[in-house]
């Protein structure tokens, strides 16, 4: 499940969001484009921080902070968002965790067009 902060208290919760990313154990996901495979062009076109905010017990919940840059194809702004992943089962993939995060980072931005 995943949770996206609610606007009544907005401020407080990403105040409280960003105290949490930069404390608990994290992880970083960074997506770049390499313009012809070039890396020394490289630019980060999103960004995922994945903070588990439950002592890494077995099913944990995450706090996540996701951004992406404006976006000329798709005629989006840049923008982040803050939410959770709550009650994900430690004892997968990793990759399982960030299927999670694109999924609900993708209807984030979809909320931007």
């Amino acid at each position: 499940m995943i949770r996206r902060y609610g606007k009544k208290n907005k401020d407080a919760n990403q105040s409280t969001q960003h105290a949490l990313l930069s404390e608990a154990q994290m992880l970083h996901v960074k997506i770049e484009v390499w313009p012809g495979g070039d890396q020394a062009r490289a630019r980060a076109i999103a960004i995922a921080n994945i903070a588990n905010i439950s002592d890494l017990s077995e099913v944990s919940d995450y706090a996540i902070r996701v951004t992406e840059a404006q976006n000329p194809i798709a005629g989006t702004p840049p923008w982040t968002r803050d939410g959770h992943v709550l009650r994900h089962e430690r004892n997968t993939s990793v990759w399982k965790l960030i299927a999670k995060v694109a999924a609900w980072a993708a209807e984030e931005a979809a909320k931007t067009t």
